[in-house]
């Protein structure tokens, strides 16, 4: 008598289980906010502000570059400054890079703003002393005003009239003096001139970027 036997096969599966679909990262998103308006603000500069939301990872940096402008403060982080190239029609365009981020996610956004409003000189100070004279608290007021803008220069015109070109050249050089060593001001940030006039006359300007100097 013959015996049924039931043989069970087991099949194992060799090798990894199948993968799981990758999943893509989550991207945070990149923004950059400018000026509303073509007008700088009272420092002569634009202000771009980048945003980022979402999960950075660590490690990452902010890489600014701006068109027909130059930075002066603000590189590797999200505020940035900017002085524009002053020419009529000019747009302003500051573009942002986050480093870091994975090969998949945008890693740039950009703004831009017409410079529309060109600067002129603003006169702060006017004033009649002697020749012979360096009136301080007149220049510490307008050194003040200078480091309150500190991308502006002083634009300085010494009027005299007929005297000797010796005491003409001793003016300057006293108060060149008086700026460099007393007050600190950089001597790249004003610039003095001598004009002819009907008495002494000393005229302060402030020049913000972009603004022409005054016809003395």
């Amino acid at each position: 008598m013959f015996k049924v036997i039931t043989i069970g096969i087991l099949v194992v599966a060799c090798g990894p289980a199948l993968a799981q679909e990758k999943q893509p990262p989550v991207c945070p998103t990149i923004s950059v906010s400018g000026p509303a308006s073509g007008e700088p603000n009272s420092g002569g500069f634009f202000m771009f502000e980048a945003e980022v939301k979402g999960t950075v990872p660590k490690g990452s940096t902010y890489v600014w570059t701006v068109s027909k402008g130059s930075i002066i403060e603000g590189q590797g982080t999200p505020t940035m400054k900017v002085v524009a190239d002053w020419k009529d029609g000019t747009t302003l365009t500051a573009t942002l890079e986050v480093i870091g981020l994975p090969e998949s996610c945008p890693n740039t956004a950009s703004e831009s703003t017409p410079t529309i409003c060109l600067w002129e000189s603003i006169l702060i100070d006017e004033f009649t002393s002697p020749i012979s004279k360096v009136e301080k608290e007149r220049f510490k007021s307008a050194v003040t005003e200078q480091r309150n803008n500190p991308n502006n220069q002083l634009y300085i015109i010494e009027y005299h009239n007929d005297i000797s070109q010796f005491s003409i050249r001793e003016k300057v050089r006293r108060l060149t003096e008086f700026l460099v060593k007393e007050l600190k001001l950089d001597g790249s940030f004003f610039e003095i001139v001598t004009e002819k006039g009907d008495k002494p006359l000393t005229k302060i300007y402030r020049i913000p970027p972009g603004a022409a100097n005054p016809k003395p």
